[in-house]
């Protein structure tokens, strides 16, 4: 499926609602191509309400947004967002300006939990890029989630192998990332987490043959 805005929002199921959307047991196989000129996303590009996905998956997609926010699952959401037991099983490339993610490009509050993504190459040409989230203005919860195969994420500012940056606490458990290269081309580059904001609580991670690289603030968990 190919589905392409020349002036907004994008998504492979839904450009835009103005409610609440769950999204359980819905599978896109095949490829997935999704393009807008703002806001691009695998399922849904931009929910003004919450988000839950559930025991659903993507095998291979392609997700850009020609401006800001993009994300495999969501581009933006406005409120919180839920993900569990969901899985992008191919190969995902996911591109924007700022705000680019594996699940989701930017949303309040995030929790993921029994998730996977496979081969991912997550690219923020500014700020803000993840390999989970780009960009969250509240709290993420990651658990039981991975990512495996071979990871690339790249931006100028704010990179992280699950997350980009985040305003409120992290917490990260039970996750992996195998076969990782986290570059920012300028400030804050971390394997986990870019830049976190209130406090980060990380237990029993696993990473496998890691890279992490800036030209400022560089670490193996968070920059």
């Amino acid at each position: 499926a190919s589905i392409s805005s020349d002036t907004d929002k994008a998504g492979g199921l839904a450009g835009y609602t103005e409610s609440d959307v769950t999204i359980s047991e819905t599978d896109i196989t095949g490829t997935l191509i999704v393009e807008a000129k703002n806001i691009a996303g695998g399922f849904v590009a931009q929910p003004k309400g919450s988000l839950k996905i559930t025991k659903s998956s993507i095998k291979n997609a392609s997700i850009r947004s020609d401006t800001d926010k993009a994300g495999g699952l969501a581009g933006y959401t406005e409120s919180d967002v839920t993900i569990s037991e969901t899985h992008i099983t191919g190969d995902l490339t996911v591109a924007a300006k700022n705000m680019a993610g594996g699940f989701v490009g930017q949303s309040k509050s995030v929790t993921i939990k029994n998730s996977s993504i496979n081969n991912a190459n997550i690219v923020g040409s500014e700020d803000r890029a993840g390999g989970l989230v780009g960009y969250t203005d509240s709290d993420v919860t990651i658990s039981e989630t991975d990512i495996k195969g071979k990871l690339t994420v790249q931006g100028k500012n704010q990179v992280g192998g699950f997350v980009g940056q985040l305003s409120g606490n992290a917490t990260v458990e039970k996750s992996r990332i195998l076969n990782a290269t986290i570059i920012s081309n300028e400030a804050d580059a971390g394997g986990i987490i870019g830049v976190t904001g209130t406090s980060a609580t990380l237990n029993n991670i696993t990473t496998d043959s890691l890279s992490v690289a800036g030209k400022s603030g560089a670490g193996g968990l968070i920059a």
